[in-house]
């Protein structure tokens, strides 16, 4: 009798422990706290995989996508979310996806109603434009930044702006206004250390200089783009600045010039495994070598 009593008793204790152990899960799987993680946890984990790792990345964006759905965010991390996610999403060139989450970030930006934050907002919104060629929506927003950052001791991101609406004048052939805001871009980003984006304003000033026929300033103007790439230690921007410095050298006749740039591009895309840079280059050779003659080497 007190064999099958002993029995019965850990039976329906094996059974409350599973019992709680199910509830626990559950519990887990939909508080505000997912599995351990309050928001400061998922933001913080999201600013740290940003830049390093999309798969990591996008399980913190989750995370906190499930506490928005729960109502736990107000505004101001609400925009975190959608900002982060348009940019996680322009990463992985899903522009469309990013396009919407930055609408989002910009309209409850403008509920918040903080100046530094509508900004920004309107900035992200018009790279994403622009990522997406669509310049005549980019150039409306990157003006309404530039005009607010110009109130502003913000002038790193009034130069980013300059910038911005400069690819996207380019893009409707204004290459003299470009000029203009990539040259006031250049004023500013000249007094920082921020290699990448003066590296990449030169370049855009190298290739509308070659456009224009102007060979002594792409010249200039492109040499100074890859000596910024060289102390980001940046190979692949680097690369980047070797075929446009190429392209440049092409368009102004350039020939044997654009071949070494070319070259030099290959040697770092070869390394890096890139192979749309390897084809767009061969292709740029392919049609030197025509426009010389030598068709066999096409």
């Amino acid at each position: 009798m007190h064999v099958r009593l002993r029995i019965v008793i850990k039976v329906v204790f094996i059974h409350i422990m599973i019992v709680l152990s199910c509830n626990h899960s559950f519990s887990s799987n939909n508080s505000s706290s997912q599995n351990g993680y309050d928001w400061e946890v998922i933001k913080n984990n999201i600013l740290h995989f940003k830049d390093k790792n999309p798969d990591s990345l996008k399980k913190y964006l989750s995370l906190a996508r499930e506490l928005e759905a729960q109502s736990k965010l107000n505004h101001l991390q609400q925009i975190f979310l959608k900002e982060n996610m348009s940019a996680y999403y322009r990463g992985a060139y899903r522009l469309e996806e990013a396009l919407k989450a930055s609408r989002e970030a910009w309209r409850l930006a403008h509920k918040v109603g903080r100046d530094s934050i509508i900004n920004k907002q309107t900035y992200n919104l018009a790279v994403i434009f622009n990522l997406m060629y669509n310049s005549d929506s980019a150039i409306p927003y990157y003006r309404k930044a530039i005009e607010a950052y110009r109130k502003t001791e913000d002038s790193v991101f009034l130069a980013k702006a300059l910038s911005g609406e400069a690819s996207a004048l380019l893009e409707k052939g204004h290459n003299k206004t470009a000029l203009e805001r990539l040259h006031e871009a250049a004023s500013i980003l000249e007094k920082t250390e921020l290699y990448f984006e003066i590296g990449k304003v030169y370049d855009n000033i190298g290739m509308i200089n070659a456009n224009l026929g102007y060979e002594e300033k792409t010249n200039k103007y492109c040499r100074k783009a890859i000596e910024n790439y060289k102390k980001l230690d940046d190979p692949i921007h680097l690369a980047g600045a070797y075929a446009n410095f190429g392209v440049s050298c092409k368009n102004l006749g350039q020939y044997d010039t654009a071949m070494y740039y070319y070259k030099e591009s290959n040697l770092i895309a070869k390394q890096l495994g890139d192979k749309f840079l390897l084809a767009k280059n061969m292709l740029n050779m392919g049609n030197i070598y025509d426009l010389l003659g030598d068709f066999e080497k096409s």
